[in-house]
């Protein structure tokens, strides 16, 4: 009998509200969703691609791999750092896979920057400096890249849309999608594999900018309205198909995404709202930059207010006249918020932007703690009274789903590293770390207040617990079920006969086996030794500029 393969394709932010609303148009999900295994996909809680895409190729939660967010705290103090990089404290799968002899091929997988050692190839995704960066594995795969596949780039140019160039944006997605498809299909030809991923991102920042949106391009016939987001499914429907003409009958396919997407109609500025409770507070001292909180005027509502002369001449003026330091200085966001906390009268506040999370300044943990060890209990059952109270100032409703005490959802040794309270918001809101006008805004305030001026986030969707999972191939079954990111890697050992690691928190999802299958009928291998591979002795350090370039990126994005 011949060896199982496994191929994997990400999507990131992938959501069934458009996958199953758009079947008509996207032949090859379709088939799929009729003749395989299909469902939700419950991704980490809060759902961030860093613990989510780190949690489907470990199979461990973030508690065991250590990852919560994009940032975590500097052990120096309150600044932020990027909390993934030579970080990931358990072992991904292709490590495992490697260990029993399979090649793997790795392509645009979020958060490997520097590209890790592998049996096979990985190209580095987003979390990459850029393409000037040696982001392949080996070496002398990036020339080849570069020689074979016209136009391959890691990511959008984010400014596009910003300075007002939105079809340039989405064409721009397009482009960089199709030359990822190219590179697929070149490896997929022209490589050894057992094991093959890629992870689509487009997806993600057409949702996040252009959710519920229609486009209007002139054509000879006039003018055509479309659906930009639409139109990219169908382009990773048809990317599908080619490759699933290139498998053979031994090679298992899976659709996964570390999340799913949600409209937003109204933010929610949970520092303010730390600051309203008077948990947080700034420092009182005669700063510009704190006078300038205090009144309302932020990073969000002044970056926002210039979108309004995006058109103009004048964006690209005051862009290249104002240095991005004064800008940093001038209007506060949640990149340098920590300077101006009054440390000494904050018990609590967000490092998060869109994390949903609540970090307690505890004596002896944070470098200015105030509250005392045994007041922390006490304190997280207050902030948690509270924002269950939280309502729509407009309609009412609440705003919380559900609060957790890190332990509830968390366990494994970085558990301690964890936030303190994470929390999931209801359908229709947003959570967001840095600061705006008030505790809220709302879709109006986000392009037009009383002033002329936008003060919320442009986001128009943001992340939900409920992404995409499917299979499709020989011994996969019909059949519709629920399956957690926990879950992908176990299942693909399964699949390929490989030992599974017994730290991983995943099961073996059996339902989607052919129950007369060996699959379904095989033993799971467990490996019971201890030992994690540890990525850290592999990957070089990083530069200082590579760094910063990183975090302009993300910011960029609007992750921090």
């Amino acid at each position: 009998m011949a060896e199982k393969k496994v191929f994997v394709i990400g999507i990131d932010g992938g959501t069934f509200e458009i996958i199953k609303s758009y079947l008509n148009k996207l032949p090859n999900f379709s088939k799929i969703i009729k003749e395989g295994a299909n469902g939700f996909l419950k991704s980490t809680i809060p759902p961030l691609s860093p613990a989510a895409w780190t949690s489907i190729v470990t199979g461990t939660n973030p508690g065991k791999h250590g990852i919560f967010d994009f940032f975590a705290e500097s052990s120096n103090g309150y600044e932020l750092k990027l909390s993934y990089l030579k970080k990931r404290n358990s072992k991904a799968i292709w490590h495992s896979l490697n260990e029993y002899g399979k090649k793997t091929v790795i392509v645009n997988f979020p958060f490997t920057y520097p590209p890790e050692k592998v049996n096979g190839l990985m190209i580095s995704g987003l979390g990459s400096p850029g393409m000037k960066s040696q982001f392949t594995y080996p070496v002398s795969l990036k020339p080849e890249l570069l020689a074979n596949i016209q136009d391959y780039r890691i990511d959008v140019d984010v400014e596009e849309f910003y300075s007002n160039q939105v079809l340039n944006f989405v064409n721009d997605i397009y482009n960089i999608t199709e030359a990822r498809k190219r590179a697929v299909l070149y490896l997929m030809e022209k490589k050894e594999w057992d094991f093959f991923m890629v992870v689509f991102v487009g997806s993600d920042r057409l949702q996040h900018f252009l959710w519920d949106t229609n486009l209007t391009i002139k054509t000879t016939k006039g003018k055509l309205k479309y659906n930009a987001i639409v139109r990219y499914y169908q382009l990773i429907d048809a990317i599908l198909g080619e490759i699933l003409q290139k498998l053979d009958e031994n090679t298992i396919v899976m659709i996964v995404s570390d999340h799913g997407f949600k409209q937003v109609k109204r933010d929610f500025y949970i520092n303010n709202w730390l600051k309203k409770i008077e948990l947080l507070d700034l420092k009182n001292r005669k700063s510009l930059a704190t006078w300038l909180i205090k009144c309302g005027i932020t990073t969000e509502s002044t970056n926002t207010a210039l979108m309004k002369y995006a058109h103009s001449k004048v964006y690209k003026i005051l862009n290249k006249l104002i240095p991005k330091r004064l800008v940093s200085f001038f209007a506060l966001s949640l990149s340098n918020i920590r300077k101006y906390c009054d440390w000494q009268k904050t018990k609590a506040f967000s490092y998060s932007l869109t994390g949903q999370s609540i970090r307690v300044n505890l004596k002896g943990r944070e470098k200015n703690g105030i509250v005392e060890p045994e007041e922390y209990d006490d304190l997280r059952d207050f902030i948690a009274s509270e924002i269950s109270k939280l309502t729509d100032p407009e309609t009412g409703a609440r705003i919380v789903s559900r609060i957790y005490n890190r332990e509830e959802i968390y366990n494994g040794p970085y558990t301690k590293d964890a936030p303190d309270l994470l929390f999931q918001l209801n359908d229709g809101y947003a959570m967001f770390g840095g600061f705006g006008n008030d505790i809220f805004s709302t879709m109006k305030d986000r392009t037009k207040n009383s002033k002329g001026n936008s003060d919320g986030h442009i986001w128009k969707a943001a992340h939900d617990v409920n992404g995409i999972f499917m299979a499709f191939g020989k011994d996969i079954r019909p059949i519709q079920m629920e399956a957690n990111v926990l879950d992908i890697a176990p299942t693909i050992l399964h699949i390929m006969d490989v030992p599974i690691p017994h730290m991983m928190d995943g099961i073996v999802l059996r339902k989607i086996f052919d129950t007369n299958s060996d699959i379904y009928n095989r033993v799971d291998k467990i490996d019971q030794t201890d030992k994690n591979k540890e990525i850290d002795e592999e990957l070089e350090i990083l530069t200082k500029e590579e760094e910063l370039e990183i975090m302009e990126r993300l910011k960029g994005l609007g992750y921090m």
